[in-house]
């Protein structure tokens, strides 16, 4: 999440863009998986401000508020649900208390 600095990316559907460096971007995210999930603008008219996850059902809500003190930027507030590793079960004797 943050401010990614790229106003001339479309975000919706197929992201496109004009300058080199936001396809550069573009790519970078495509190449690894990543799924940009703020649709809304954060900045005037742009989606500066990002969120980016590598699975889509990994983020469970998402609202767009008004900037925060002197913030030029809109605040972003975001559920996000991380996949629990159960840890594996260790059995262990207490060969003190034994008779």
């Amino acid at each position: 999440m943050g401010d990614f600095n790229f106003p001339d990316i479309q975000w919706r559907d197929t992201p496109t863009a004009k300058s080199k460096n936001s396809n550069s971007f573009i790519t970078f995210c495509n190449d690894h998986n990543f799924y940009q999930m703020v649709c809304n603008p954060t900045h005037l008219s742009n989606i500066l401000d990002l969120v980016l996850c590598n699975q889509e059902n990994l983020v469970k809500s998402l609202k767009i508020e008004p900037p925060i003190g002197n913030s030029d930027h809109a605040t972003v507030f975001f559920e996000h649900e991380l996949p629990q590793e159960t840890p594996p079960f260790v059995l262990r004797r207490k060969y003190k208390s034994a008779n």
